[in-house]
């Protein structure tokens, strides 16, 4: 990883962690099982940083999903005013290409503070080169700025191993 995490980054690295740990420690979880303990750590973790959490299927959601399938956002004086998004969140568990990129590309679009594309692959190389290839899109998006941030989770159990391999983009 070229670039230093920020005191956010590395809390939604300790959720994803967490879930790992709970996905070994039950002897694997499915995509659905793996998708709510995600969104509820994050939740989670939205909520302590005082920000409001849009998600379906989580219920400590303040409101089903919306654009994301996960965002944490600060509003204003009204509950329902949306006035900036701290976090957009895209999980992707199929390993088609197709599918990838379909979630992938709606981040590009994300006017976030942070941006995080979950994913899987069966080996650490086809992670690399699924990184690489999205860094690359990044570069080339014509509405990308200076300082926008993408974490790649990418998860892998190459070698009977579970883990994520993580990387941080900045523009």
């Amino acid at each position: 990883m070229n670039e230093t995490l920020s005191v956010v980054e590395e809390k939604i690295k300790g959720v994803l962690e967490e879930v790992l740990k709970e996905d070994i420690c039950k002897g694997g979880l499915g995509d659905a099982e793996w998708t709510i303990e995600l969104k509820s750590g994050l939740c989670k973790l939205g909520h302590d940083l005082d920000c409001g959490v849009c998600a379906s299927g989580c219920r400590c959601a303040d409101a089903g999903e919306w654009l994301f399938d996960l965002v944490w956002y600060k509003g204003g004086k009204n509950p329902d005013e949306f006035l900036s998004m701290h976090l957009a969140v895209e999980i992707e568990w199929s390993t088609a290409e197709n599918d990838i990129w379909d979630d992938f590309e709606k981040l590009l679009i994300a006017k976030a503070d942070h941006r995080l594309f979950v994913f899987q692959q069966e080996t650490r190389r086809e992670i690399e080169t699924t990184i690489s290839q999205m860094k690359d899109r990044i570069r080339e998006f014509k509405s990308s700025f200076a300082g926008d941030r993408y974490l790649f989770a990418g998860y892998c159990c190459d070698h009977n191993q579970k883990r994520f391999i993580y990387d941080l983009f900045i523009v």
